[in-house]
């Protein structure tokens, strides 16, 4: 555990899956500002679903976040569409901690 606990680990895994969920909703919405198409209709799809997760899932991360939402997130992540939103980040609000 690289010098934490157990239940540290825990606590920063939903912080981090948090904070994953939180860049790609700002990744998606980036590829609506500026007029960039997903890839495939499975990501555009996935896009869908990730956009309508609201603060409060977001502060309840250890409820939603699930082996397919982290698919769902890796496929999203490996689309040219997304990677050229992310490539155009200084023209949107994005964490620090993205890639």
């Amino acid at each position: 555990h690289n010098g934490y606990t157990k239940e540290e680990c825990l606590v920063y895994k939903d912080i981090i899956s948090g904070n994953v969920l939180h860049s790609m909703k700002s990744l998606v919405a980036a590829t609506h500002k500026l007029s960039i198409t997903l890839e495939s209709k499975e990501n555009r799809s996935i896009a869908v679903k990730i956009n309508q997760f609201d603060q409060e899932a977001l502060l309840n991360i250890q409820k939603i976040y699930t082996e397919d939402l982290g698919d769902d997130l890796a496929k999203l992540w490996q689309d040219k569409g997304i990677q050229e939103a992310y490539g155009q980040r200084s023209n949107f609000q994005l964490l620090d901690s993205t890639e």
